[in-house]
């Protein structure tokens, strides 16, 4: 998830995705992974949109139903217990409070309940110490669930609002880029869901590419969001990536969108849900965005074939 001025490059064009609306291990985690585990060994279906004849299973899936985050699956900040990210210039700090049940899953709540002397910088000869105004919440998946290829989902509901920044990413432990951004929105403009990867050139640069849909370009939609009403466009949504060692595609409520076939990780990736505030790509909220401000998550999922490629 990096601030960036997003190209956009190839495409499988503009009206082709189609909007189909460090922590002990408790008991109930241990709990949790058994029947994650039971779910993983019983299920053998492709994702929906792959019907492609191959071997695939379910590798990890949280419908977040327990009372408690599983702790097993997840953390609430980034690695090393980093709680921001300022490289962005975001002004949220992530906090656990902010990750709660809710009755359609999960939810992450960012409030204007801030953080003061924070700080920033990693330099510890040079420290710069920031006041950060908002919470807000975090998944970052743990260590034994980073992925190399697969399909990756995520039902969500983001909010609206200037200066929201939800968003679906992989990205390494360490070494920066490479990153997958599965789906990122701005809140000042909930219509606009923007897909794009990163990596390094061959002099060692930042690169990337970039492709977003608009809902203007998006002609059906699935029963889920069959109304012309604003609020049910503004629902739940399945946003996805088919990742294999040749191409990227990404999907919308199993419609395809977009693909890469160009300068594809390799390498496993850690899974990123979040509702940052501000940063220098969406701006700051300003006296029109409502808080506490709120994304739902009903699931995230992950499959993967038996070859990995």
């Amino acid at each position: 998830m990096t601030s960036i001025a997003f190209l956009k490059q190839q495409a499988f064009g503009p009206t082709a995705c189609l909007w189909k609306e460090s922590q002990a291990l408790t008991l109930s985690a241990l709990l949790g992974l058994l029947l994650s585990v039971l779910l993983v060994l019983a299920a053998s279906a492709a994702p929906p949109p792959l019907k492609d004849g191959k071997s695939w299973q379910l590798k990890f899936s949280d419908d977040f139903s327990a009372p408690q985050l599983n702790r097993y699956f997840w953390q609430t900040c980034y690695e090393d217990n980093k709680c921001h990210h300022w490289d962005n210039f975001e002004k949220q700090w992530y906090a656990v409070s902010h990750v709660v049940p809710h009755k359609n899953g999960l939810a992450l709540i960012a409030t204007k309940q801030g953080r003061r002397n924070v700080q920033v910088s990693d330099d510890l000869s040079e420290p710069v110490y920031v006041d950060l105004p908002y919470t807000s919440g975090m998944l970052a998946s743990s260590r034994a669930f980073d992925f190399q290829y697969g399909y990756f989902e995520i039902e969500a509901k983001i909010p609206q609002g200037k200066g929201l920044w939800p968003a679906f990413w992989l990205k390494p432990r360490r070494d920066w880029p490479p990153e997958i951004d599965i789906f990122e929105n701005l809140g000042h403009d909930p219509d606009t869901i923007y897909f794009s990867h990163h990596w390094a050139d061959k002099y060692g640069k930042h690169a990337f590419r970039s492709e977003s849909v608009e809902r203007s370009q998006l002609r059906n939609r699935t029963a889920a969001s069959n109304s012309s009403n604003p609020a049910s466009r503004l629902g739940f949504h399945r946003y996805a990536i088919h990742w294999t060692s040749t191409q990227i595609t990404w999907y919308i409520d199993d419609v395809a969108c977009y693909q890469v076939v160009e300068n594809i990780p390799h390498q496993p990736l850690m899974m990123i849900a979040n509702l940052a505030v501000g940063g220098n790509w969406p701006g700051d909220p300003d006296e029109t965005t409502v808080f506490p401000a709120v994304m739902q998550i009903k699931h995230i999922k992950v499959w993967q074939t038996n070859t990995l490629k």
